[in-house]
Protein backbone atom coordinates (compact mmCIF):
# COMPACT_ATOMS: atom_id res chain seq x y z
CA UNK A 1 0.00 0.00 0.00
CA UNK A 2 1.31 3.44 -0.88
CA UNK A 3 2.38 5.56 2.08
CA UNK A 4 0.23 8.66 2.66
CA UNK A 5 2.10 11.94 2.37
CA UNK A 6 2.05 13.92 5.60
CA UNK A 7 0.59 17.40 5.49
CA UNK A 8 2.55 20.49 6.50
CA UNK A 9 0.46 20.82 9.66
CA UNK A 10 1.14 17.21 10.69
CA UNK A 11 4.89 17.70 10.29
CA UNK A 12 4.75 20.97 12.28
CA UNK A 13 2.76 19.33 15.08
CA UNK A 14 5.23 16.44 15.16
CA UNK A 15 8.06 18.91 15.52
CA UNK A 16 6.26 20.69 18.36
CA UNK A 17 5.92 17.42 20.25
CA UNK A 18 9.64 16.67 19.88
CA UNK A 19 10.97 20.11 20.69
CA UNK A 20 8.21 21.72 22.73
CA UNK A 21 6.17 24.73 21.74
CA UNK A 22 8.11 27.23 19.64
CA UNK A 23 5.39 29.87 19.73
CA UNK A 24 6.92 33.28 20.31
CA UNK A 25 5.48 35.45 17.52
CA UNK A 26 1.91 36.62 16.98
CA UNK A 27 1.31 37.52 13.33
CA UNK A 28 -1.57 39.95 12.81
CA UNK A 29 -3.42 41.56 9.92
CA UNK A 30 -5.59 44.43 11.19
CA UNK A 31 -4.79 47.52 13.24
CA UNK A 32 -7.98 47.09 15.29
CA UNK A 33 -6.28 44.18 17.08
CA UNK A 34 -4.85 45.42 20.41
CA UNK A 35 -1.14 44.62 20.39
CA UNK A 36 -1.05 45.07 24.16
CA UNK A 37 -2.58 41.62 24.76
CA UNK A 38 -0.05 39.41 22.92
CA UNK A 39 2.77 41.54 24.32
CA UNK A 40 1.47 41.10 27.86
CA UNK A 41 1.74 37.29 27.63
CA UNK A 42 5.29 37.41 26.27
CA UNK A 43 4.59 37.17 22.53
CA UNK A 44 6.16 39.33 19.82
CA UNK A 45 3.48 41.03 17.67
CA UNK A 46 4.49 41.10 14.00
CA UNK A 47 2.33 42.59 11.29
CA UNK A 48 2.59 40.27 8.30
CA UNK A 49 3.89 42.37 5.42
CA UNK A 50 2.70 41.69 1.88
CA UNK A 51 5.46 40.57 -0.48
CA UNK A 52 5.52 41.17 -4.21
CA UNK A 53 5.45 38.18 -6.50
CA UNK A 54 3.54 34.97 -7.18
CA UNK A 55 1.85 33.01 -4.39
CA UNK A 56 2.10 29.32 -5.36
CA UNK A 57 1.61 28.02 -1.81
CA UNK A 58 -1.40 30.24 -1.11
CA UNK A 59 -2.93 29.45 -4.49
CA UNK A 60 -3.67 25.94 -3.25
CA UNK A 61 -6.23 27.48 -0.89
CA UNK A 62 -7.31 30.90 -2.15
CA UNK A 63 -8.60 31.97 -5.59
CA UNK A 64 -6.68 34.43 -7.75
CA UNK A 65 -9.51 36.98 -7.63
CA UNK A 66 -9.21 37.39 -3.86
CA UNK A 67 -7.43 40.21 -2.02
CA UNK A 68 -3.71 40.08 -2.87
CA UNK A 69 -2.81 41.03 0.70
CA UNK A 70 -4.71 38.00 2.05
CA UNK A 71 -2.98 35.76 -0.48
CA UNK A 72 0.44 37.20 0.36
CA UNK A 73 -0.29 36.85 4.10
CA UNK A 74 -1.02 33.16 3.60
CA UNK A 75 2.00 32.66 1.33
CA UNK A 76 4.37 34.11 3.93
CA UNK A 77 2.61 32.27 6.79
CA UNK A 78 3.13 28.92 5.11
CA UNK A 79 6.88 29.59 5.16
CA UNK A 80 6.85 30.12 8.93
CA UNK A 81 7.85 27.31 11.29
CA UNK A 82 5.93 28.54 14.32
CA UNK A 83 3.76 31.29 15.71
CA UNK A 84 0.18 32.32 16.23
CA UNK A 85 -2.09 34.08 13.78
CA UNK A 86 -4.39 36.75 15.24
CA UNK A 87 -6.87 38.05 12.67
CA UNK A 88 -9.71 40.55 12.79
CA UNK A 89 -12.86 39.59 10.91
CA UNK A 90 -12.72 42.65 8.66
CA UNK A 91 -13.84 41.09 5.37
CA UNK A 92 -14.70 37.83 3.64
CA UNK A 93 -11.13 37.47 2.34
CA UNK A 94 -9.85 37.37 5.91
CA UNK A 95 -12.41 34.71 6.82
CA UNK A 96 -11.14 32.56 3.97
CA UNK A 97 -7.58 33.31 5.08
CA UNK A 98 -8.44 32.17 8.61
CA UNK A 99 -9.92 28.92 7.26
CA UNK A 100 -6.75 28.15 5.32
CA UNK A 101 -4.49 29.00 8.26
CA UNK A 102 -6.53 26.84 10.62
CA UNK A 103 -6.15 23.92 8.20
CA UNK A 104 -2.37 24.30 8.17
CA UNK A 105 -1.87 25.50 11.75
CA UNK A 106 -4.69 23.83 13.75
CA UNK A 107 -5.33 25.50 17.08
CA UNK A 108 -2.92 28.38 16.33
CA UNK A 109 -5.43 30.75 14.72
CA UNK A 110 -7.74 33.27 16.37
CA UNK A 111 -10.42 35.12 14.35
CA UNK A 112 -11.64 38.13 16.30
CA UNK A 113 -15.12 39.39 15.44
CA UNK A 114 -15.02 43.13 14.87
CA UNK A 115 -18.10 45.36 15.25
CA UNK A 116 -18.64 48.27 12.89
CA UNK A 117 -19.11 51.06 15.42
CA UNK A 118 -17.68 52.22 18.79
CA UNK A 119 -21.17 51.96 20.29
CA UNK A 120 -20.68 48.18 20.35
CA UNK A 121 -17.50 48.35 22.42
CA UNK A 122 -18.97 46.02 25.07
CA UNK A 123 -19.34 43.30 22.44
CA UNK A 124 -15.72 43.94 21.41
CA UNK A 125 -14.69 43.73 25.05
CA UNK A 126 -16.05 40.18 25.15
CA UNK A 127 -14.14 39.37 21.98
CA UNK A 128 -10.96 40.67 23.61
CA UNK A 129 -11.69 38.46 26.63
CA UNK A 130 -11.92 35.51 24.22
CA UNK A 131 -8.62 36.56 22.66
CA UNK A 132 -7.00 36.85 26.08
CA UNK A 133 -8.21 33.38 27.11
CA UNK A 134 -6.89 31.95 23.83
CA UNK A 135 -3.46 33.52 24.40
CA UNK A 136 -3.24 32.36 28.00
CA UNK A 137 -4.23 28.83 27.10
CA UNK A 138 -1.87 28.42 24.17
CA UNK A 139 1.15 30.02 25.87
CA UNK A 140 0.48 28.54 29.34
CA UNK A 141 1.51 31.89 30.81
CA UNK A 142 -0.15 34.09 33.37
CA UNK A 143 -1.24 37.71 33.10
CA UNK A 144 -1.39 40.36 35.80
CA UNK A 145 -1.91 44.11 36.02
CA UNK A 146 1.81 44.85 35.96
CA UNK A 147 2.32 42.97 32.69
CA UNK A 148 -0.59 44.64 30.92
CA UNK A 149 0.58 48.10 32.04
CA UNK A 150 4.11 47.35 30.84
CA UNK A 151 2.75 46.17 27.48
CA UNK A 152 0.61 49.31 27.18
CA UNK A 153 3.68 51.49 27.63
CA UNK A 154 5.75 49.50 25.12
CA UNK A 155 3.06 49.98 22.47
CA UNK A 156 2.58 53.64 23.38
CA UNK A 157 6.31 54.41 23.18
CA UNK A 158 6.48 53.17 19.59
CA UNK A 159 3.42 55.18 18.62
CA UNK A 160 4.79 58.33 20.24
CA UNK A 161 8.04 57.90 18.34
CA UNK A 162 6.19 57.46 15.07
CA UNK A 163 4.28 60.67 15.79
CA UNK A 164 7.63 62.47 16.11
CA UNK A 165 8.72 61.02 12.77
CA UNK A 166 5.39 62.01 11.22
CA UNK A 167 5.90 65.62 12.34
CA UNK A 168 9.42 65.67 10.85
CA UNK A 169 8.14 64.18 7.59
CA UNK A 170 5.59 66.98 7.24
CA UNK A 171 8.44 69.47 7.48
CA UNK A 172 10.35 67.63 4.76
CA UNK A 173 13.04 66.39 7.16
CA UNK A 174 12.43 62.64 6.76
CA UNK A 175 12.69 60.80 3.46
CA UNK A 176 9.74 58.60 2.41
CA UNK A 177 11.65 55.32 2.69
CA UNK A 178 12.71 56.16 6.26
CA UNK A 179 9.10 57.08 7.03
CA UNK A 180 8.05 53.65 5.78
CA UNK A 181 10.73 51.80 7.76
CA UNK A 182 9.73 53.52 11.02
CA UNK A 183 6.06 52.91 10.27
CA UNK A 184 6.84 49.22 9.68
CA UNK A 185 8.81 48.93 12.93
CA UNK A 186 5.96 50.53 14.88
CA UNK A 187 3.93 47.42 14.05
CA UNK A 188 6.64 44.75 14.24
CA UNK A 189 8.08 44.20 17.71
CA UNK A 190 10.78 41.92 16.33
CA UNK A 191 12.39 45.09 14.95
CA UNK A 192 14.02 47.95 16.79
CA UNK A 193 12.80 51.49 16.25
CA UNK A 194 15.97 52.80 14.64
CA UNK A 195 16.58 56.55 14.51
CA UNK A 196 15.61 57.93 11.13
CA UNK A 197 18.27 59.64 9.05
CA UNK A 198 17.67 63.34 8.72
CA UNK A 199 17.58 64.70 5.20
CA UNK A 200 15.89 67.37 3.18
CA UNK A 201 13.12 65.92 1.05
CA UNK A 202 10.05 66.88 -0.79
CA UNK A 203 9.11 69.67 -3.13
CA UNK A 204 5.65 68.14 -3.61
CA UNK A 205 3.45 67.63 -0.56
CA UNK A 206 1.61 64.34 -0.90
CA UNK A 207 -1.00 62.54 1.21
CA UNK A 208 -1.01 58.72 0.82
CA UNK A 209 -4.25 56.83 1.23
CA UNK A 210 -5.11 53.14 0.96
CA UNK A 211 -5.25 49.72 2.58
CA UNK A 212 -1.63 48.64 2.77
CA UNK A 213 1.47 49.97 1.08
CA UNK A 214 4.09 47.35 1.91
CA UNK A 215 6.35 47.54 -1.15
CA UNK A 216 9.60 49.40 -0.30
CA UNK A 217 10.15 50.02 -4.02
CA UNK A 218 7.06 52.27 -4.08
CA UNK A 219 8.47 54.36 -1.22
CA UNK A 220 11.81 54.50 -3.05
CA UNK A 221 9.90 55.79 -6.08
CA UNK A 222 8.46 58.54 -3.86
CA UNK A 223 12.03 59.57 -3.04
CA UNK A 224 13.07 59.60 -6.69
CA UNK A 225 10.12 61.90 -7.40
CA UNK A 226 11.15 64.14 -4.47
CA UNK A 227 7.85 63.75 -2.64
CA UNK A 228 7.18 64.90 0.89
CA UNK A 229 4.81 62.56 2.77
CA UNK A 230 2.69 64.96 4.82
CA UNK A 231 0.22 62.31 5.98
CA UNK A 232 -1.24 58.90 5.41
CA UNK A 233 -4.49 57.05 5.88
CA UNK A 234 -3.13 53.53 5.61
CA UNK A 235 -4.60 50.64 7.56
CA UNK A 236 -1.62 50.43 9.93
CA UNK A 237 -0.26 53.98 9.74
CA UNK A 238 -0.96 57.41 11.12
CA UNK A 239 -4.42 56.66 12.50
CA UNK A 240 -3.12 53.65 14.41
CA UNK A 241 -0.55 55.91 16.07
CA UNK A 242 -3.45 57.85 17.62
CA UNK A 243 -4.56 54.91 19.83
CA UNK A 244 -3.58 55.47 23.47
CA UNK A 245 -5.89 53.50 25.78
CA UNK A 246 -6.20 54.89 29.30
CA UNK A 247 -6.53 52.48 32.20
CA UNK A 248 -4.90 51.87 35.54
CA UNK A 249 -6.83 49.66 37.92
CA UNK A 250 -10.10 49.51 36.00
CA UNK A 251 -11.23 47.05 33.33
CA UNK A 252 -8.39 47.20 30.81
CA UNK A 253 -10.26 45.04 28.28
CA UNK A 254 -13.11 47.56 28.13
CA UNK A 255 -10.63 50.43 27.86
CA UNK A 256 -8.83 48.68 25.00
CA UNK A 257 -12.09 47.93 23.21
CA UNK A 258 -13.32 51.52 23.41
CA UNK A 259 -9.97 53.06 22.49
CA UNK A 260 -9.36 50.91 19.41
CA UNK A 261 -12.92 51.28 18.10
CA UNK A 262 -12.78 55.07 18.59
CA UNK A 263 -9.74 55.68 16.37
CA UNK A 264 -10.29 57.22 12.91
CA UNK A 265 -12.37 54.59 11.11
CA UNK A 266 -11.32 52.42 8.20
CA UNK A 267 -13.60 51.83 5.17
CA UNK A 268 -15.29 48.71 6.57
CA UNK A 269 -16.62 50.61 9.61
CA UNK A 270 -19.79 52.68 9.81
CA UNK A 271 -19.97 56.50 9.71
CA UNK A 272 -18.68 57.08 6.18
CA UNK A 273 -19.38 60.83 6.49
CA UNK A 274 -17.23 61.01 9.63
CA UNK A 275 -14.41 59.21 7.83
CA UNK A 276 -14.56 61.46 4.75
CA UNK A 277 -14.80 64.65 6.84
CA UNK A 278 -11.76 63.59 8.88
CA UNK A 279 -9.77 62.80 5.73
CA UNK A 280 -10.67 66.04 3.95
CA UNK A 281 -9.84 68.12 7.02
CA UNK A 282 -6.38 66.54 7.22
CA UNK A 283 -5.77 66.92 3.50
CA UNK A 284 -6.76 70.59 3.46
CA UNK A 285 -4.86 71.42 6.67
CA UNK A 286 -1.66 69.99 5.22
CA UNK A 287 -1.87 71.98 1.98
CA UNK A 288 -1.21 68.99 -0.25
CA UNK A 289 -0.19 69.09 -3.89
CA UNK A 290 -1.92 65.80 -4.44
CA UNK A 291 -3.46 62.68 -2.92
CA UNK A 292 -2.27 59.24 -4.03
CA UNK A 293 -4.84 56.51 -3.41
CA UNK A 294 -3.69 52.89 -3.30
CA UNK A 295 -6.73 50.60 -3.06
CA UNK A 296 -5.92 46.89 -2.95
CA UNK A 297 -7.44 45.04 -5.87
CA UNK A 298 -10.71 43.22 -5.01
CA UNK A 299 -11.15 45.13 -1.72
CA UNK A 300 -14.91 45.72 -1.76
CA UNK A 301 -14.91 47.79 1.46
CA UNK A 302 -12.50 50.34 0.04
CA UNK A 303 -14.08 50.54 -3.41
CA UNK A 304 -17.55 51.16 -1.95
CA UNK A 305 -16.58 54.57 -0.56
CA UNK A 306 -14.08 55.45 -3.30
CA UNK A 307 -16.69 57.24 -5.52
CA UNK A 308 -17.67 59.57 -2.66
CA UNK A 309 -14.04 60.24 -1.81
CA UNK A 310 -13.28 61.00 -5.46
CA UNK A 311 -16.25 63.38 -5.69
CA UNK A 312 -15.24 65.16 -2.47
CA UNK A 313 -11.66 65.69 -3.69
CA UNK A 314 -12.91 67.08 -7.00
CA UNK A 315 -15.21 69.50 -5.17
CA UNK A 316 -12.24 70.71 -3.10
CA UNK A 317 -10.10 71.00 -6.25
CA UNK A 318 -7.50 68.60 -4.83
CA UNK A 319 -5.51 66.68 -7.48
CA UNK A 320 -5.59 62.94 -6.86
CA UNK A 321 -4.49 59.70 -8.44
CA UNK A 322 -5.95 56.21 -7.96
CA UNK A 323 -3.40 53.40 -8.37
CA UNK A 324 -5.01 50.03 -7.83
CA UNK A 325 -2.40 47.65 -6.41
CA UNK A 326 -1.91 43.92 -6.66
CA UNK A 327 1.13 42.45 -4.96
CA UNK A 328 1.63 40.00 -7.81
CA UNK A 329 2.67 42.95 -10.01
CA UNK A 330 5.04 45.92 -9.76
CA UNK A 331 4.57 48.47 -12.61
CA UNK A 332 6.87 51.10 -11.07
CA UNK A 333 7.69 53.09 -14.19
CA UNK A 334 4.01 53.52 -15.01
CA UNK A 335 3.39 54.53 -11.37
CA UNK A 336 6.06 57.24 -11.47
CA UNK A 337 4.80 58.63 -14.77
CA UNK A 338 1.24 58.91 -13.52
CA UNK A 339 2.34 60.58 -10.27
CA UNK A 340 4.34 63.15 -12.24
CA UNK A 341 1.25 63.99 -14.33
CA UNK A 342 -0.87 64.43 -11.18
CA UNK A 343 1.72 66.70 -9.58
CA UNK A 344 1.76 68.97 -12.63
CA UNK A 345 -1.90 69.69 -11.90
CA UNK A 346 -1.24 70.55 -8.28
CA UNK A 347 2.11 72.35 -8.50
CA UNK A 348 0.62 75.76 -7.73
CA UNK A 349 -1.36 74.72 -4.67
Amino acid sequence: MAQRTRTNSEMRNEGDKKEGSSVNKAFWNCSYLPLELPLAVGLIPVRMMAQNGPTPLADRFLPANLCSYARSFLEESLKEEGGLFLLCDCCDAVRRLADALEYEFPGKVMLLYLPRSPEYFKFFREELKRLQDFLLQITARDLDQEKILEAKERVASRRRYFQEIRALAREGLIRPLDYFQILKAMNDFSQNMEPAKAGSQGKARVFVLGNNLDDPAVWEAFEELDLRIVGDDLCYGEKQAEIFPEFQGEDYLEALALSYLSRPPCPRMRNLKERLDDLLNKIQARRVNGVIIFPTKYCDSFFYDLPLLRTSLKEKNVPFLILEQDYSQRPLEQLKTRIEVMLEKGEHR
